[in-house]
């Protein structure tokens, strides 16, 4: 069974793959969340 830390890790890591991907492609949190169809809070 997964450990309450390593989901943490896991989403920590797992964020800032997200927007350095997002930054990469020169998007702001609100552009990728239109492109997604989410809200900003959701990205």
């Amino acid at each position: 069974m997964i450990s309450n830390e390593s989901v943490a890790t896991l989403t920590e890591e797992l964020g800032e793959r997200l927007k350095q991907a997002r930054l990469n492609q020169d998007l702001t949190q609100a552009e990728l969340a239109k492109r997604v169809g989410v809200t900003r809070k959701m990205v």
